[in-house]
C-alpha cells in the first residue's frame, strides 16, 4: 500500500497549535477516552489535532513482562517527537487507568500526550444492531464503518487512522509490523523491541553476541546482533524522530 503523505503547503494555517491548544486537547479526549468512550464518537475533536503521533507501549516505551521498567531512551523520544506534534500512546490493553498510571510512574506522561486503549477502538464481540450503535450514540453509517474496520482484524491491527479524517497517513511507531504495514491511513514506522535482562530475548542476544565474541557467528548472527542492539541502544527510536520529522516537514 502507498502511503499518502503530508504536505504542509496544504493547511491554511501552517502555525502548529499552541501549547496550551494541545493541553486543552488532551485533557478533552483524555476525559472521554478514559470512560471507555470509542474513538469513532469523537471523530470533530480527533481531526483537530494538528500533528498526530501515534506511539505504541509495549516493546517501545516499556518492556513488555508482567514486571513492567520503562525504556531508558524512552523519555527522551517523547519529548522529541512533542516538538513535532502530539502524542498519542495507543495500547491494546483495556484498562486506561492502569496504563495512565504506569506512565505516570515511569515519568513518561505529559499534559499534551492522549492515551487510547483498546477498549477506544475495538469491540470484541461485534453486534451490528440499532441498539448497539445507540449505546455509543453513532449513526448507522458510522456503525457500518467501524464494523468493517474491526471485522476480520486484532486489537493489535491498531486500525484507527480512519477515525482521525486526515488527508494524509498519520504516522505510528510500533514493533509489530501487524500495525505498520498494510493499515489503512496509517503510516507505519516499524521499530525494534526493546527488553530487559528478564526477558528471552536478552538469553537469545546474550547467546548469539558470545557466538561472534568468539569467532563463530556466521553473518546471519551478525545482522541479528545489529538487530537486537539497535533496541538495546534507542537507535531505533531516533531513526523513528527522523522518519516523522520528514512527514511533519
Amino acid at each position: 500500500m502507498e502511503n499518502r503523505t503530508y504536505d504542509s503547503k496544504q493547511q491554511v494555517d501552517k502555525i502548529s497549535f499552541t501549547e496550551q491548544k494541545n493541553i486543552e486537547l488532551a485533557t478533552q479526549l483524555n476525559n472521554v477516552f478514559k470512560k471507555g468512550d470509542l474513538l469513532d464518537q469523537h471523530k470533530e475533536i480527533l481531526n483537530n489535532i494538528d500533528k498526530p503521533i501515534l506511539v505504541d507501549f509495549n516493546n517501545v516505551l516499556v518492556n513488555n513482562c508482567s514486571e513492567l521498567e520503562p525504556n531508558p531512551h524512552a523519555k527522551e523520544f517523547i519529548a522529541e517527537l512533542e516538538q513535532i506534534g502530539q502524542v498519542i500512546v495507543v495500547t491494546t490493553a483495556s484498562n486506561w487507568d492502569l496504563i495512565h498510571d504506569e506512565l505516570i510512574k515511569f515519568d513518561l506522561w505529559t499534559n499534551k500526550m492522549i492515551l487510547i486503549t483498546k477498549k477506544n477502538y475495538y469491540i470484541d464481540d461485534f453486534q451490528d444492531d440499532l441498539d448497539t450503535a445507540d449505546y455509543y450514540g453513532l449513526s448507522q453509517e458510522s456503525w457500518a464503518l467501524l464494523e468493517q474496520r474491526v471485522t476480520n482484524s486484532a486489537p493489535a491491527h491498531k486500525k484507527i487512522g480512519e477515525a482521525f479524517s486526515k488527508d494524509f497517513d498519520i504516522p505510528l511507531i510500533d514493533d509489530n509490523y501487524m500495525a505498520t504495514r498494510d493499515n489503512p491511513h496509517i503510516h507505519g514506522i516499524h521499530v525494534i523491541p526493546w527488553f530487559t535482562e528478564e526477558e528471552d530475548r536478552f538469553i537469545e542476544y546474550k547467546y548469539i553476541k558470545s557466538l561472534i565474541e568468539k569467532g563463530n557467528g556466521d553473518e546471519d548472527d551478525k545482522e541479528e546482533l545489529t538487530t537486537f542492539e539497535l533496541g538495546l541502544s534507542g537507535e531505533t527510536l531516533k531513526r523513528a524522530v527522523d522518519e516523522v520529522r520528514k512527514i511533519y516537514k
